[in-house]
C-alpha cells in the first residue's frame, strides 16, 4: 500500500505568509520549525512509526519518516511572530508582514 508524502505549500496576503504542512499521518509534535538564514527550515526525523506483528511471528517492523524543506523567507517576514496551529491532519505556520 503506497503511503502519502509529507507536502509543503506556501501562500500570502497583504497581512502574513502562510507555509501549510500537509503532515500524511506524521505526528506534529515530531515537526520542527526554525528559523535560518532569513529561510525557514520545516523538518521532521522521528515522527512515525508502526510496529507490525503477525500471528505466531515474533518478528516486527518498524518505519521511520524524515522529510527537510528549507524555504526562503521574504525581507518583510516578521519571524519574531510567527506561530504554528495544528488542524486534523495540516500544521499551518502563520508569519506575519513587518508593519502589519
Amino acid at each position: 500500500m503506497a503511503r502519502e508524502e509529507v507536502t509543503v505549500e506556501t501562500d500570502a496576503d497583504d497581512k502574513n505568509y502562510y507555509v501549510i504542512v500537509h503532515l500524511a499521518g506524521l505526528d506534529p509534535d515530531k515537526v520542527q520549525v526554525q528559523v535560518r538564514h532569513r529561510g525557514l527550515v520545516v523538518s521532521s526525523g522521528l515522527g512515525w512509526e508502526r510496529r507490525v506483528t503477525g500471528p505466531g511471528a515474533w518478528e516486527a517492523q518498524t518505519e521511520h519518516r524524515y522529510f527537510h524543506e528549507f524555504l526562503s523567507l521574504p525581507w518583510d517576514a516578521d519571524t519574531s511572530r510567527m506561530s504554528r496551529k495544528v488542524e486534523d491532519d495540516t500544521l499551518r505556520i502563520v508569519i506575519p508582514r513587518r508593519g502589519s
